[in-house]
């Protein structure tokens, strides 16, 4: 979702009347944005392209050592860890 993330926003803007992305929630954003590709915005268009293309409909991340499109542990580590996802999370350890 990051190498889209200014196409996330755009869509959440246009559909859900979210000015600003970062005011949300983790689960608000994420429950928000898998949706987005259903409606007729740039997702649905970049997703179309890629399909069209043979490609996946989005980039994955993965921590050092982990297999690339494999789902990240959400520990505090693994999400300091990986770059595409620094400023994105506040990681407090209990």
């Amino acid at each position: 979702m990051l190498d889209i993330l200014d196409d996330v926003a755009s869509d959440l803007s246009a559909f859900h009347r979210v000015n600003d992305l970062t005011k949300l929630d983790s689960y608000a954003l994420f429950r928000l944005a898998v949706r987005l590709p259903a409606y007729q915005g740039v997702l649905a268009a970049r997703f179309a392209a890629r399909e069209a293309e043979g490609g996946q409909g989005a980039r994955t991340v993965s921590t050092p050592g982990q297999a690339p499109g494999e789902p990240i542990q959400g520990t505090a580590a693994n999400l300091r860890s990986v770059p595409e996802l620094k400023g994105l999370f506040s990681v407090t350890e209990v």
